[in-house]
């Protein structure tokens, strides 16, 4: 009986494998549409962030002057004010929501924080938020 499956199950195993090798050539052609379509989400999330800090900036700056003496418009008191409004907003959604607390969330939170920070002046620039170069 077993030498009757042998070549099925050997042909099997080959047509498995090949199959595993034509989906990886298939994902490794699809990568640059991959990456571009990521790429135009991370630039997405990083403007509509820009923008919902901007508009809280402009509120909580005349606060922060008062109570600190600190302006948060500029400099690195923008980039920790970016990092602690990420890492707010994600406490606010573990907070509201039933989700677990996760730190690889918080850290990512102040990542984003960071690099929305580091990126004010050219966030809506037109040439602003092109990371990279295209080598066409």
């Amino acid at each position: 009986m077993f030498r009757l499956l042998s070549p099925w199950v050997l042909g099997l195993c080959f047509l498995s494998i090949n199959l595993v090798f034509v989906l990886i050539a298939a994902l490794l052609g699809w990568l640059p549409a991959i990456l571009g379509f990521l790429h135009r989400i991370f630039r997405g999330l990083l403007i509509h962030s820009y923008r919902l800090f901007r508009y809280l900036f402009i509120l909580l700056n005349p606060i922060a002057e008062r109570i600190f003496g600190i302006s948060i418009d500029f400099g690195i008191p923008r980039i920790i004010a970016t990092i602690a409004l990420s890492t707010l907003f994600i406490g606010l959604i573990f907070s509201l929501t039933p989700l677990d607390f996760s730190w690889w969330l918080m850290a990512l939170a102040a990542v984003h924080g960071l690099v929305t920070g580091v990126i004010w002046a050219d966030a809506l620039e037109p040439g602003g938020l092109h990371m990279g170069s295209r080598l066409h």
